[in-house]
């Protein structure tokens, strides 16, 4: 699918503005708004049996997102790694989309495994 410049110019209004590390209010506001910039991306596909799976997995995936946020300040990171995304797409180039996708969920994967492993241990201590 090939996304059109208006949906493109969408994408980067959705984007996130950075949480603040420990504000509980900061980190909801920014995950609510990262998963209306994910779920329009997905959109873009067409496939909106896609989108809606996206929709439950983000919403399943949460509290991890949370844990994953309260480990390290990744704000900037993340909404970086989303402006990288939109501009690969913008570019309509599909190798520098999928390796943007590919560098997201590695590191959301990494940021929720410290978070899993950081509240595993401080219960492990307390």
């Amino acid at each position: 699918c090939i996304a059109t410049d208006e949906q493109i110019d969408e994408l980067e209004r959705v984007i996130g503005d950075p949480y603040v590390p420990g504000d509980l209010e900061s980190q909801s506001r920014f995950l609510a708004q990262n998963k209306l910039f994910h779920l329009a991306v997905a959109r873009l596909t067409g496939n909106q049996r896609q989108a809606a799976v996206l929709d439950r997995l983000i919403d399943d995936l949460e509290r991890l997102f949370h844990l994953g946020l309260d480990v390290r300040d990744r704000a900037a990171g993340m909404v970086r790694e989303d402006e990288d995304l939109v501009a690969a797409i913008r570019a309509r180039d599909p190798d520098a989309v999928t390796r943007a996708i590919e560098v997201q969920i590695e590191t959301s994967r990494q940021m929720v495994l410290e978070g899993i492993l950081g509240g595993a241990l401080s219960a492990q201590v307390g």
